[in-house]
């Protein structure tokens, strides 16, 4: 996917111009790859990596890589794109564009890279179709492939392809581009490899870690939250729900939606406890507003009878609010605890391992923007 406000596509590029990697990158695709393939993993499971890469064009003839973002994996000898890894490629190419409106960089989606565990470096059939869909709008654009068994003390592992004529389509071949270092290559490959030596050991415990986050801090325990306590808007489905496992599910998998239930009665369905909660809100704030307008007492007088019923009422919203925000608090701290382990790993988490961090943090934003909400109105700014 190349940036829609950059056009190369009527630019000739010699296929073997330069491409310079940053040292970032090679090692984000060196450890994401070892993860699934090494010496010390039988060749028969071996797996292949796919990632995109991100960087600009320097003056304009040079291709620079600036990051590798590990996007999936696959199997022996392939890697399948499914429609979640397109979404996610759509959300990482706006978050570019939105920094390059706001000139903080001229990074674009520049091109991929995978990996041929033992297969060395070649495009097949499948990748020149792929390089076709980088390429086409975009002459620059790399194909990087990586094989640990290439890889030595002396050796990278990485080579850098382009199509050598893109109007053959399929039929293309391609040609090695020249592929640099932006530090020595002895470092890189130096720095690298002490990177996945300090780094690889740690993975079994950062997958329990991910399972965890999941299993019981999402599916279960933010399940039940927003089951016992509800306030996040769920969108209707049109599968009937028949038990609580299954409520708490599809909870536990909506986004946020603010509270306005005339607009959203039809599309969401509001839980149980915020509409309870909703329609005390409501009731509480007639009663005081009723307060506010007896004749039978003076001005004063109604305002210090309104201050008095708010502070009641207040302190009964305030208990029926604990339970839910010791609840939150608990997960929070639970949470933020696996996130102090993984932060140093989260450069060698794909697309799918990061949404299960960021799907988490996004729903406890969520319950905490929600009880925000109805304190905000417990207010009772009366006009």
């Amino acid at each position: 996917m190349v940036r829609k406000y950059i056009n190369f596509s009527s630019k000739k590029v010699d296929p073997e111009s330069p491409c310079i990697i940053s040292m970032k990158a090679y090692r984000r695709i060196v450890v994401y790859a070892l993860r699934y393939a090494n010496n010390d993993i039988r060749p028969k499971n071996w797996r292949e990596a796919y990632g995109i890469l991100i960087g600009h064009i320097k003056n304009d003839n040079i291709c620079y890589i600036s990051d590798a973002i590990p996007m999936v994996i696959g199997g022996r000898a392939g890697v399948k794109f499914e429609t979640k890894q397109y979404a996610d490629m759509a959300q990482i190419d706006e978050t570019l564009y939105e920094r390059f409106l706001n000139e903080q960089s001229d990074d674009f989606i520049i091109g991929w890279w995978h990996t041929h565990p033992g297969f060395g470096w070649f495009f097949s059939r499948v990748d020149t179709s792929t390089q076709l869909g980088y390429q086409g709008p975009n002459p620059y654009a790399i194909g990087l492939i990586y094989d640990h068994t290439e890889h030595t003390i002396n050796v990278s592992g990485i080579k850098g392809l382009r199509l050598v004529d893109t109007s053959r389509g399929i039929y293309s071949k391609y040609a090695f581009a020249e592929l640099k270092f932006d530090v020595p290559v002895d470092q890189a490959i130096n720095n690298a490899n002490n990177e996945a030596k300090e780094i690889l050991p740690k993975f079994k415990e950062i997958k329990e870690i991910l399972q965890y986050i999941h299993n019981i801090l999402r599916k279960r325990l933010m399940a039940q939250l927003q089951r016992n306590f509800g306030l996040i808007l769920v969108a209707k489905r049109d599968k009937k729900i028949t038990t609580s496992e299954e409520l708490a599910e599809e909870e536990a998998d909506r986004y946020l939606y603010e509270w306005n239930p005339k607009f959203l009665e039809k599309k969401y369905r509001v839980p149980h406890y915020r509409e309870k909660l909703e329609k005390e809100v409501v009731k509480s704030k007639r009663k005081l507003k009723k307060i506010l307008k007896d004749k039978t007492s003076t001005k004063s007088e109604a305002k210090k009878k309104f201050e008095e019923a708010k502070k009641k009422i207040q302190g009964e919203f305030e208990k029926k609010l604990l339970k839910p925000k010791e609840w939150l608090g608990k997960i929070k701290d639970r949470f933020n605890e696996k996130l102090e382990v993984i932060r140093p790993y989260y450069d060698y988490l794909d697309t799918a391992e990061r949404k299960i961090i960021e799907y988490l943090d996004e729903r406890l934003s969520s319950y905490s923007k929600e009880i925000a909400i109805i304190e905000e109105k417990l207010k009772f700014k009366i006009r």
